[in-house]
């Protein structure tokens, strides 16, 4: 069920997090607390995608926002977020007003001065203890006019259909982005700045088998790998990436095969970056080595399936098409849209290790 014409704000209530520099503040640790917080982020669309097996019901909230980029070539550039919540239907409440709302009590970093200074009443729908969506309220408007009202009136609609008639959606995330007939996948990520951990280039290359399947490899290339859960060695871990790829930069690869009339045959391939359920304070993870590497389903961002989705869940980038850190919100990267983030090529893997020489082919003379 899509409501992507309207726009919401949404209060999320989440631990905090925190990113904490060590001792020699060259590295940083990613910590989650006990704290609850409340976060007000504004001018988000509202999407209900699935019936879970335990009952709970789906939202996607996503927003986005321009920034400049100047790893872009200090162009204008638009950054999507996404993050999903599982509500159970019975915490779903019907919208009320609630009167002198005052943003300023919201956690949230870099709200703007002008709206924490909004003092006035709106128009609330409860999910449970997991957040609120509201608007606010308007001058000679009845509440039952409302976005929010309209927004609770469909999700009881879709609730009280038929499992049958339910539009069930386990393998799709649906959004309103040019589409691209061609194999690329979405990318997530933990969005946290501060992490200096930021997804820079995806680079697909297809091979043609001679059954007519398509198999693409997939490798990402990420501004940084920080170490944080073991600290210690993150020193002696960049040293080592110099010594042995002559970079910085991390690069990550996978597989995807495609089919494109038996998507039920379609599969990923994670050899040794596989997240498992591991989250992002997790940063050794290196699941589904060899000789056995298991074959795993994928979902995808659009009904035609030409488009997996692909969650990068720990801080060494071991990647997984769920998402292990449920309570973050991601950077959605849709490489193919206008005015996108990353840069999409068609470099190998072998290729982009060409570009890089290390510190003993340079001694060697390599």
């Amino acid at each position: 069920m899509d409501i992507l014409g309207d726009l919401f704000w949404f209060s999320q209530f989440v631990m905090e997090y925190k990113v904490l520099p060590s001792a020699d503040a060259k590295k940083k640790q990613f910590v989650m607390t006990d704290h609850l917080l409340k976060l007000d982020w504004d001018n988000c669309t509202v999407e209900l995608t699935e019936v879970l097996d335990d009952g709970k019901v789906r939202f996607v909230i996503r927003s986005k926002t321009n920034r400049n980029s100047d790893y872009m070539g200090s162009v204008p550039v638009q950054l999507r977020y996404m993050i999903g919540v599982d509500v159970n239907p019975n915490e779903i409440s019907e919208p009320q007003t609630e009167r002198n709302y005052a943003p300023a009590t919201s956690k949230r970093k870099n709200l703007p001065q002008s709206v924490k200074d909004i003092v006035h009443d709106r128009w609330v729908l409860k999910l449970g203890s997991l957040g609120e969506i509201w608007e606010w309220t308007r001058k000679d408007a009845d509440l039952r006019s409302s976005r929010v009202y309209r927004l609770y009136q469909d999700i009881r609609k879709f609730l009280d259909a038929t499992p049958e008639r339910q539009e069930k959606n386990n393998d799709t995330f649906r959004v309103e982005v040019e589409r691209l007939d061609e194999v690329i996948p979405v990318i997530y990520q933990p969005a946290v700045d501060s992490l200096d951990n930021f997804l820079r280039e995806i680079h697909c290359t297809r091979r043609v088998n001679e059954d007519a399947t398509l198999d693409v490899e997939v490798s990402l290339l990420f501004n940084n790998e920080q170490l944080r859960k073991f600290k210690l060695a993150n020193l002696i871990y960049r040293w080592l990436r110099k010594l042995l790829y002559g970079r910085l930069v991390d690069v990550e690869t996978f597989w995807i095969h495609f089919v494109k009339d038996r998507t039920i045959d379609n599969y990923l391939v994670f050899e040794s970056i596989y997240s498992a359920e591991y989250g992002l304070e997790y940063d050794t993870i290196h699941e589904d080595r060899p000789p056995v590497v298991p074959r795993r389903k994928i979902k995808y961002y659009f009904s035609d399936h030409y488009h997996p989705i692909v969650f990068v869940n720990t801080s060494n980038h071991a990647m997984a098409a769920h998402d292990n850190n449920h309570d973050l919100w991601k950077w959605e990267y849709v490489p193919w849209i206008e005015r996108a983030p990353v840069v999409l090529g068609k470099k190998s893997r072998g290729a982009i290790n060409g570009e890089y020489k290390s510190i003993l082919d340079r001694i060697l003379g390599r």
